[in-house]
This record gives C-alpha cells, structure tokens and sequence, in this order.
C-alpha cells in the first residue's frame, strides 16, 4: 500500500489549490503550514496531512513544528503524518512541547502527542474506519 492508495478513502484538499478555492483569509494560513493536504469538515479544516520520508529526527522536529502552529491556529483536530511504511496521528489540541529545546527527545515528547501509530499493513486490513475508532478509543482512556 501506498501513501496514495490511502488518500483514496479521503475527500482532500491540496494545499496548493487552496489559494483557488476563495477561502477566507483565516483558513488561507493552512497554506503556510508546510503540510500537503487538508481534509475539511464541512467548512472547517478538521485533518491536516504531512508526507515524510522517514520518521528522523529533522521530520520529527518539523512534525513538532506543525503540531505547535496548528495548537496556535486552534481549528484543526488532528495531524496525519505518513512516511511510506507508516502512519503517525497527532492529536492538535494537546499542549505542544518547546521543540527547540536541544535537552529534549524529540520522539518521547511527540510520543505524547500522538493519538495512534500504525502501519500501512495494519490500515490495509481494518481501513479507514478502525484508525479514526482506534483515534476515538484512545482519546477517551
């Protein structure tokens, strides 16, 4: 499976048409988020998506960086981040950490904020559904 066969199950923006969209300068700032993509809910940006290339410790602290902007920007729920064998959701309404601090490990600090860690074999099998349930399930334990 591969980053675009799950995209398959989401109806997305990218985020270079959403400057063709018309949107209103408040959901414009998604463009400056570096991310790829946003799902919306509705009229609301409710998912934003990140590709990598792997989870090393340069994505990590970019990962860190957008979960930060987005607590910041207040409007978006969660974080995708997707390498080619991997999905990590991060949870951006929970207090982000100092990424700058270089007495910090990053991936313990980011572990914290992760709703779900997966991988594509594990998305293949239970789809779509059982990610946002597992999401839901961890939220409320």
């Amino acid at each position: 499976m591969t980053t675009k066969d799950f995209y398959i199950d989401f109806e997305f923006t990218e985020i270079e048409n959403l400057r063709k969209r018309n949107l209103s300068p408040e959901f414009e700032e998604i463009s400056y988020l570096d991310v790829d993509k946003v799902y919306f809910s509705g009229d609301y940006p409710a998912i934003l998506f990140k590709e990598v290339n792997s989870f090393d410790n340069t994505a990590l602290k970019n990962i860190a960086r957008i979960q930060h902007l987005c607590w910041n920007y207040r409007k978006v729920t969660f974080l995708f981040v997707l390498s080619k064998t991997e999905i990590r959701i991060y949870n951006c309404t929970k207090k982000p950490f100092n990424y700058e601090n270089p007495s910090l490990q990053l991936s313990e600090e980011l572990e914290k904020l992760e709703v779900i860690r997966s991988d594509f074999i594990c998305y293949l099998l239970f789809g779509c559904f059982a990610v946002f349930l597992l999401s839901f399930l961890s939220s409320h334990s």
